[in-house]
């Protein structure tokens, strides 16, 4: 009876407080940690703003609801075992959130990009990072858009990447409604390029921010005076005025001024025609002819094509450039005479009479047919073809062999090659070709270079000469508007002008068009998506994970 009477008279278990109670804990967590976490929202924000101040007066009405529904619990608490703990564990969730803002704070100021989509899209080529690591000179770069364009942002991005690697290259993202100033002096209009490159008094623009077009626009400014690179006419050549039809080469002749050079037409029979006051001999027969001469500027000639034979006093010219060191280009075409043979001659290239047929399976698949052979570089490394990845593919075509006669110093250089499926027909018969022993068997060279070694002294002796270079391909259909941008053409057209101008710093394999689906933000979605994924969302799993541990500790 009196044990029984103990039992009802002794102090009743502490039963953990109610919902009021839990809930006031997991709030004090909450709180706790938004109050801990306003340093690195303030960092990710970049100014002591509506968030920042919003983050302390939560977490501060937080704290205070906890404070006021665990008074009992809290003063338990201070006396506990466990106090140490709570301490260590607090310590370490202020360890972890300043670490977090010390690799933000170090991620904002040194930025690094990583490239990770199997099209490498957002790394720039190696033709534009030599050309930004070779600037010299401040180049500026004003674009002409409002943050409400929707090129607005791809466009500010890629121009980030450009001024990241060179300290010459600035651009300025130009609002045209906060600076008709800007927009009247560079005549700027919303049809016309809206992207200006400055560069003391030189200027250039790019129609869009394509890759290609920006650094084409950059190499204009930068390497101030332009070479200029003419194409011959006047003896049925390919038009480079030529748009609208499939043989034009208006488009080699855009890709190559896209390169920052001036590409002319040159009629050596009109640089020839008398001036004005001029006397002439009727009687003499070559009455004219002696003042046939390349113009001075010229950096290379392109002989591309011609349909009937040069005249001998314009051959008598081009070998003079040459010799002299000047730089030749000539396509030739088969079955017709260009005149330049026996200039390619003495520079060791020999033009063969034959049409290459090739029967390879592969040209089938891209509907090409056996008068149209593949060819690939030679295993002998040049400049021109070095890095060349994609197959080149000509049209009516003959083929090159190297002679031994010529020029003593001047060695040439076998650039592309049709396989061992192709041989140059010498006896084609009613459009029908057969292989027999009277043709040349593959594999077999269609394109090649030539140049002179250890040239002597110039003629007043305190000068190296220049040597000169030939470049000469058996085709001229493959760099015309239909056929320039199949397979690695246009990079080797280009690599060989750049070759031949001695630009050998251009020569590289240009990108591509790539598609990647994009995702474009303007500044303020970027912060707001930086602010819940970097801020509020790790902030509530340390919060709810710390509230959860108060309330297993109360029990």
């Amino acid at each position: 009876m009196t044990h029984q009477t103990m039992q009802d008279k002794s102090p009743p278990r502490s039963v953990p407080g109610g919902a009021a109670s839990n809930a006031g804990r997991i709030a004090g967590a909450v709180g706790v940690v938004l109050l801990v976490s306003t340093p690195l929202t303030w960092l990710l924000t970049a100014e002591f703003g509506a968030l920042v101040w919003g983050k302390l007066v939560i977490g501060a009405l937080l704290v205070g609801f906890y404070l006021s529904t665990n008074a009992q619990f809290f003063a338990k608490l201070a006396g506990s075992r466990s106090t140490g703990l709570l301490a260590l564990s607090s310590a370490t969730v202020v360890i972890v959130l300043g670490l977090v803002g010390i690799v933000n704070y170090l991620a904002i100021q040194h930025p690094k990009q990583w490239d990770l989509t199997r099209e490498g899209i957002y790394t720039l080529s190696d033709q534009t990072r030599g050309v930004l690591e070779r600037l010299d000179q401040d180049v500026r770069v004003l674009a002409f858009y409002n943050n409400v364009d929707p090129e607005y942002a791809a466009l500010e991005d890629v121009l980030g990447r450009y001024a990241h690697l060179s300290k010459h290259l600035t651009y300025e993202m130009v609002d045209p409604q906060s600076r008709p100033d800007l927009v009247e002096q560079y005549k700027i209009t919303e049809q016309g390029p809206r992207i200006v490159i400055v560069a003391g008094a030189q200027e250039s623009r790019a129609k869009d921010f394509g890759e290609e077009d920006l650094t084409n626009a950059i190499i204009k400014v930068a390497q101030g005076a332009q070479k200029t690179i003419y194409f011959l006419v006047g003896h049925g050549e390919q038009d480079i005025a030529d748009g609208e039809h499939a043989e034009g080469y208006k488009s080699a002749a855009e890709a190559i001024g896209a390169e920052g050079y001036k590409v002319a037409p040159l009629s050596l029979l009109d640089s020839a025609a008398g001036k004005m006051g001029d006397a002439v001999d009727l009687n003499a027969k070559d009455a004219g002819t002696a003042a046939l001469t390349v113009p001075a500027d010229a950096a290379v000639v392109v002989v591309a094509g011609p349909r009937s034979a040069l005249l001998g006093p314009e051959t008598k010219a081009l070998e003079d450039f040459v010799a002299h060191g000047g730089r030749l280009l000539a396509l030739l075409e088969p079955n017709e005479d260009s005149g330049l043979e026996s200039l390619l001659g003495q520079w060791k290239i020999g033009v063969q009479e034959d049409l290459i047929v090739d029967v390879n399976p592969l040209s089938r698949l891209l509907g090409l047919g056996p008068a149209a052979p593949m060819v690939q570089p030679t295993e002998v490394e040049h400049a021109i073809t070095k890095g060349l990845n994609a197959p080149g593919v000509l049209f009516t075509a003959r083929s090159l062999a190297k002679v031994t006669v010529g020029r003593p110093k001047a060695e040439a250089t076998a650039l592309l090659e049709a396989g061992s499926s192709a041989w140059g027909e010498t006896s084609l018969v009613g459009g029908s070709a057969s292989r027999d022993d009277k043709d040349h068997l593959g594999p077999l060279t269609v394109a090649m270079a030539a140049t002179e070694n250890d040239i002597e002294a110039d003629h007043d002796g305190d000068a190296k000469a220049k040597a000169g270079r030939v470049v000469a391909f058996g085709d001229s259909d493959w760099a015309n508007n239909q056929y320039l941008r199949m397979q690695g053409n246009s990079d080797v057209l280009l690599n060989a002008v750049n070759w031949l101008a001695e630009e050998e710093q251009r020569i590289t394999i240009r990108p591509k068009s790539r598609v990647a689906s994009q995702l474009f933000l303007s500044g303020e979605d970027l912060g707001r998506l930086k602010f819940f994924s970097m801020d509020i969302l790790p902030v509530l799993l340390i919060a709810m994970g710390l509230g959860i541990v108060l309330i297993r500790r109360q029990r």
